[in-house]
């Protein structure tokens, strides 16, 4: 995209450079497991990322997100407020693809999710139609300070999905 440069990010430079709407946001533990990152800078400032991983990812102290093996999945995907409608994100993602295929293997599926309580990814998620097809759903909540969660059967079938376990 004219203005902005795409291009994968190791742990200090992301965390040096991010914006300032970016600027709570912590992602050592995810650099420390492995996981990788391709981000969107715009004068050498961080606007935009996504990670990518073949691990459960921990949610909150009590969900985890369950990745089937050999597949990707990519999370903790954002766009700065200002910089969105530019098509930062399906740029992450062509520039991901190979990054992909050499450290996960040339057909390792991706899995991604898009939060039904954020407008904005739901909306992001169109972007996505054409690159891969919608699975199933899962979702969780909470009643009476008891979890609950469910799957599609198509998630169930692909082993993906929120789940109330640990990530020991």
């Amino acid at each position: 995209m004219p203005g902005y440069e795409t291009r994968e990010m190791l742990s200090d430079e992301f965390h040096a450079k991010l914006c300032p709407e970016f600027s709570t946001r912590d992602m050592r533990w995810a650099f420390d497991r492995g996981d990788f990152c391709v981000a969107s800078l715009c004068d050498d400032t961080v606007v935009g990322f996504n990670f990518w991983t073949q691990q459960d990812t921990q949610v909150n102290p009590d969900i985890v997100f369950m990745v089937p093996e050999k597949h990707i999945y990519s999370f903790a995907t954002s766009t700065a407020e200002a910089h969105r409608g530019k098509g930062l994100a399906p740029e992450r993602w062509k520039v991901a693809a190979p990054i992909k295929a050499r450290e996960f293997g040339k057909d390792s599926p991706t899995i991604h999710y898009v939060e039904v309580t954020n407008y904005e990814s739901r909306v992001s998620g169109q972007t996505y139609r054409g690159i891969s097809p919608t699975v199933g759903y899962s979702g969780f909540f909470r009643v009476l300070g008891r979890w609950f969660v469910f799957r599609s059967p198509a998630c169930k079938r692909y082993g993906t999905g929120f789940a109330t376990r640990s990530l020991n």
